[in-house]
């Protein structure tokens, strides 16, 4: 946020002088400090006459009077108009357009005493000056009432400085001039009664009544406010309105609009501007959408809306997107001469809503999603009309049409002494606590009859003014307090910092060499929001008590996530939209549920996990990919997991899917994302995994334990047999493993048949054996004694028949 000194002074008795520092001690960041301009020592004179000098083809000696003195200027410039009022720079002036300093010159034998100055060489950009400004010199209008030798850049509003603030997203009520006021009114210890003035506007009002009606049908419209207006003129903004605006990084338009923009940053209220003859009759409503309505907005593009938008319409035909853009069936235009002005109070998440939904943000949508300060929206309709007035003669008809049905409230906070105290480490007396918060503008609620001023329990409740969205908790006002105490003044105790070298726990070495592991495997780390939309939250199965965010800032980010990889479908389909189509990237946080939140680990595969090279050839990302790795995290953590089939998760394709089992409890699931999900986030066949990574997991022993390498050669048997389809690998591994001896090495899964030639029921399943032995006691004969006993007892328990 810009704030301009040519806009505070307006409001402000005194501008402290060590403005800088009691921002940052008391508001906020300062990020920057500079001047508006480069340019000095520039005044207002009046040419009293000029004449040709003789021998010159070009040049002027003009006589210019700057209220104390007369200054003999030679100009080249050939527009000269006697009892014009001009910009002059004297010598020892800095012009910024020509980068130089003014100085007395002797031309022709004649002295020059100063320069009479263009725009441009102010510095100015010809892009927003009119024709005329570029012509050359520059003239004053005769309509504006400027004393001869005073101070140019203050008509100009480039006289002052300008502060950059560093804000938070939850400190609106700073990204106005306004709220800035009252919050440096607080911290200098000034009261608000000049603020309070200026902010009383008195326009003239012509006779004629403003006959407009309004009416709301949606809650979360609070207020509608309109007023009529007659004979305006659309033209450019005067020179020091476009100044203002352009050190905002706004661009001026014409009169209307950039009034609108400066109500904007002095009041942080959007005005929207109508043309009344356009309208169809006096009614405005404001109303939901209908289902699928189309509208056209002031650029030419078409949105679908559906009921849960809000419009403000004109005979039920909408003029306006409600806080968010106005519709092209109203445009205003240089044969405009009759408008109507609103302000309006809506609900942010609505506005909200609507602008994620349509992907539509304005300037305008993004005050209202965050909140204005609704006690200030007909002052700034009334501060409109004054400019409007005094820049386009406009006439005002009598009095606003308002429709108010609610006033925005602040929540009533509890707080005590001791708990402020507490919380500080300061010892805060009552008298500076009531002194502040009254500064502040809160509103103080005690029972004076029982009040005990001196009990350090004694609860009071506190509320915080309207313009203040942030303050919901204790901890908010006590956040004000210290703010007016000062954080330069706040005491850090260092004696209580000890001096010794902390070590991560076993469970964080854990952690961060899974992550070097992943990484070393061809991961990519990503962090993905806790929050997310209700839409998201149902990919996977859930709990049906969700963590809901009460006041959230966005439907988008509504829900405290319970798995991770319900996001990762969005931040795959991010990627591969962009041609990025070979993903592997993992995530370690947290999901969160009611009752606690817990630590979990999460995969996503998409296009080759390894790709072709010189000495390598494509691995395509697949279920069975995934399983390995995960296989290989399981033998990093030293635990034995096990996959069952399942077909309960309705975002993955069925028979590709799996729940992930560790001591028989399941820790967590994997499979293929479906047609569905594919088509509805443009993906290609993508591979999710997601599993706990509680405690019971994080603390397994992890002590790797060596033996020597056999220098005997291994034997490796293979068998094939058909067994029922309601068995699979798992339970023979399980058998096998309870069943085998010491000689044994390891056994995998080389083979999975089905053919027609076997029953219905059946399938075909083909293990590997390897046998080896330290000492050198195996042979062929023991191997085949125990190949004998493994068929007995597969056959004993699931009927197989060797092939």
């Amino acid at each position: 946020m810009k704030i301009n000194e040519n806009v505070i002074k307006k409001y402000l008795s005194i501008i402290p002088k060590d403005i800088t520092n009691l921002v940052n001690n008391h508001i906020t960041e300062v990020e920057k400090f500079y001047f508006l301009t480069k340019n000095h020592n520039l005044i207002i004179g009046k040419i009293l006459n000029f004449e040709k000098i003789i021998n010159s083809k070009y040049l002027y000696l003009v006589t210019v009077d700057i209220a104390h003195k007369l200054l003999n200027i030679i100009c080249s410039y050939n527009n000269l108009i006697i009892g014009k009022k001009v910009i002059v720079a004297q010598e020892g002036s800095y012009l910024e357009g020509l980068k130089s300093f003014i100085k007395t010159k002797k031309i022709q034998n004649i002295n020059s005493d100063g320069m009479l100055c263009s725009l441009t060489e102010l510095g100015i950009s010809n892009q927003y000056l009119t024709s005329t400004e570029k012509k050359g010199i520059y003239y004053f209008s005769d309509d504006v009432d400027l004393e001869l030798g005073s101070d140019v850049l203050k008509f100009l509003s480039l006289k002052g400085f300008m502060l950059e603030l560093s804000l938070t997203p939850d400190r609106v009520d700073l990204y106005s001039h306004i709220g800035f006021i009252k919050d440096l009114n607080a911290v200098s210890k000034q009261k608000n009664d000049f603020l309070e003035q200026q902010l009383i506007v008195k326009n003239q009002e012509i006779s004629k009544l403003n006959y407009f009606q309004i009416k709301i049908e949606n809650k979360d419209c609070y207020e509608y406010n309109v007023r009529y207006i007659e004979n305006i003129t659309i033209k450019t903004s005067p020179l020091w309105i476009r100044n203002i605006l352009l050190k905002a990084d706004i661009l001026p338009v014409n009169n209307l609009v950039d009034i609108a923009n400066l109500i904007l940053i002095e009041y942080g209220v959007p005005i929207h501007f109508f043309d009344a003859d356009k309208l169809i009759n006096s009614s405005i409503i404001v109303r939901n959408a209908n289902l699928n309505e189309k509208i056209t907005t002031i650029d030419n593009k078409e949105y679908v809306l559906n009921s849960e938008d809000l419009v403000i319409a004109n005979d039920n035909i909408p003029i306006e997107l409600a806080g968010i853009i106005s519709l092209n069936n109203n445009n205003i235009d240089l044969n405009t001469k009759n408008i109507i002005l609103t302000t309006a109070y809506f609900e942010p998440k609505i506005i909200s809503k609507t602008s994620k939904k349509l992907k539509l943000s304005t300037n305008i949508s993004l005050y209202y999603e965050r909140g204005i300060d609704q006690t200030l929206i007909v002052k700034a309709l009334e501060r409109a009309c004054q400019l409007l007035q005094e820049i386009t003669n406009a006439k005002i008809t009598k009095n606003i049409v308002s429709k108010k049905i609610k006033l925005r409230k602040n929540p009533k906070i509890t707080l005590s002494l001791n708990f402020i105290r507490n919380k500080t480490g300061i010892n805060f007396l009552w008298s500076q606590i009531e002194k502040f918060l009254k500064l502040l503008e809160y509103k103080i609620i005690i029972d004076i009859n029982s009040f005990v001023f001196n009990d350090l329990n004694q609860v009071f409740y506190v509320t915080a003014p309207l313009r203040r969205y942030d303050v919901n908790i204790p901890e908010d006002v006590i956040s004000d307090l210290l703010r007016m105490y000062g954080y330069h003044n706040v005491y850090v105790n260092n004696d209580n910092i000890l001096n010794t070298v902390t070590f991560k726990t076993i469970k964080q070495n854990k952690i961060r060499n899974l992550r070097y592991l992943l990484q070393n495997i061809g991961f990519c780390e990503i962090i993905t929001y806790s929050l997310v939309s209700d839409k998201i939250s149902q990919l996977f199965p859930y709990n049906k008590n969700k963590v809901k965010l009460l006041n959230p800032l966005s439907q988008d980010k509504i829900i405290l996530r319970q798995n991770l990889i319900a996001s990762f479908i969005e931040v795959l389909s991010y990627n591969q939209k962009r041609n990025n189509v070979d993903n592997a990237f993992f995530e370690i946080g947290k999901v969160y549920f009611p009752e606690s939140e817990y630590l979990n680990l999460a995969l996503g595969l998409s296009g080759n996990f390894i790709n072709s090279g010189w000495h390598k050839n494509n691995i395509n990302s697949s279920f069975f990919v995934l399983k390995g790795i995960l296989e290989r995290i399981a033998f990093f953590l030293k635990i034995n997991l096990q996959l069952k089939k399942t077909n309960i998760y309705h975002s993955f394709c069925p028979g590709i899917q799996a729940n992930i089992i560790f001591n028989n409890q399941k820790i967590g699931f994997m499979g293929e994302t479906n047609c569905f999900i594919n088509k509805q986030y443009q993906l290609t066949k993508s591979y999710l995994l997601e599993i706990s990574l509680n405690d019971e997991i994080l603390n397994q022993n992890t002590v790797n334990h060596y033996q020597e390498i056999s220098k005997f050669p291994s034997i490796r048997r293979d068998l094939s047999f058909i067994i029922d389809k309601k068995y699979d690998f798992s339970d023979i591994s399980k058998t096998i493993k309870e069943f085998i001896s010491i000689l044994f090495f390891k056994f995998e899964l080389l083979d999975v048949y089905y053919s027609d030639k076997l029953f219905s029921h059946q399938y075909s399943l083909t293990i590997g054996f390897i046998f080896n032995d330290l000492d050198g006691n195996l042979n062929k004969i023991k191997v085949d004694d125990i190949m004998i006993k493994i068929k007995n007892k597969l056959y004993e328990k699931y009927k197989i028949q060797v092939r």
